[in-house]
């Protein structure tokens, strides 16, 4: 049967507030969120590390009605897990969910790593700490409710933490995917400026850039992302692909084809190689350079091998060129693809004319 249900996991976190103490014996850390829709609550995974002791997830109903998600009064690393609701909780519009985590960073905590204790941070390795708690929700509207939902939390999120990176970079994720690239700029430099060592945030403003048509711009910022990883292949074909917009013929077949060498089957790569190397010939042939066309467009045949208007191209340069058996074969193919194409069979005729009158 066709998907008609669209459950979405809910992130609260505040790693950033992780800054213990030694000896500290009652640390606490929230977070919030406030349900923008009716929804059902499926499960819940509460996450910290060693130090954590007390876990509280609750609703505030609009209401003022206090619902518990879960309550774990001695949390053990050991025995973390994803708890299913046997039936699911019930949240109506503008509950508000709050995280609640206690951490004792003192000798009395039989789970503290370090003896004597000391000051631990966020991170997510065991010698740090984290205070994560998701939830796996279904709104009960029909249809999918998804991507408001995940807007909802990324605007909450912000109004928090305006520097947060994952919060910037997914709004920007969100503008983009609404065809709204001009607002997204501003996130994805965001991002970039929070984790300058993001290639992912780098390249993702490229796209924006180039998506609200400021193409040295977004030139610019794919060289950056490939500055920080050079094995980046996305930023490497949406370079090749600014550079196309810009007429930089040869830079950007260069680019496809280094975009290939690293992933042969590409087949989107291969397909704009395929087309800088069509318009490059065809700027060539504008300016009267027929051979130097034709071995564009012999380059691109085998990755368009079924573009009828490519071997139109080729066989009309031909022609031009008084190749004319090459051409006549050319026009031929196109017949193969498009059996009933008049232009191709009157320029066969011509052709045969042609050749019956020169003798090639």
């Amino acid at each position: 049967k066709p998907q008609s249900k669209y459950p979405m996991l809910v992130q609260l976190e505040h790693d950033s507030a992780l800054d213990i103490p030694p000896g500290d014996k009652d640390f606490i850390v929230t977070d919030e969120f406030k349900a923008s829709m009716d929804m059902n609550v499926l499960s819940i995974y509460p996450h910290a590390h060693y130090l954590a002791k007390v876990m509280e997830a609750y609703a505030t109903l609009p209401d003022g009605t206090k619902k518990w998600l879960v309550e774990i009064k001695d949390w053990d690393l050991n025995w973390q897990g994803v708890f299913r609701y046997r039936k699911p909780v019930f949240l109506p519009k503008d509950s508000v969910v709050t995280m609640r985590y206690h951490y004792d960073n003192s000798d009395a905590n039989p789970r503290n790593p370090n003896s004597p204790p000391k000051r631990v941070t966020g991170g997510n390795t065991a010698g740090f700490e984290m205070s994560h708690l998701w939830l796996q929700v279904l709104p009960t509207a029909e249809g999918d409710q998804r991507a408001a939902l995940q807007e909802s939390l990324v605007t909450q999120k912000l109004s928090k933490h305006p520097d947060d990176f994952i919060a910037n970079f997914d709004m920007g994720d969100l503008l983009l995917n609404k065809s709204k690239a001009g607002e997204a700029i501003e996130y994805f430099e965001r991002a970039a400026k929070s984790d300058p060592a993001s290639v992912l945030a780098a390249s993702e403003l490229g796209v924006a850039l180039y998506t609200s048509g400021q193409l040295s711009k977004a030139e610019q910022q794919f060289r950056h992302a490939l500055e920080i990883d050079r094995s980046y292949t996305d930023a490497r074909f949406n370079l090749a692909s600014v550079e196309a917009s810009e007429g930089k013929w040869e830079s950007s077949s260069d680019g496809f084809k280094q975009v290939l060498a690293e992933k042969p089957d590409y087949a989107k790569a291969s397909q704009r190689l395929g087309q800088v190397l069509t318009l490059w010939g065809d700027q060539l042939a504008k300016s009267g350079k027929d051979p130097e066309a034709i071995a564009k467009y012999q380059e691109a045949v085998p990755m368009l091998a079924d573009n009828v208007d490519l071997r139109i191209r080729l066989g009309m340069a031909f022609a031009r060129q008084e190749r004319l058996a090459e051409s006549q074969a050319e026009f031929e193919a196109v017949l193969q693809l498009k059996p009933d194409l008049k232009l191709a069979q009157e320029a066969i005729a011509a052709i045969r004319k042609r050749r019956a009158e020169t003798g090639k």
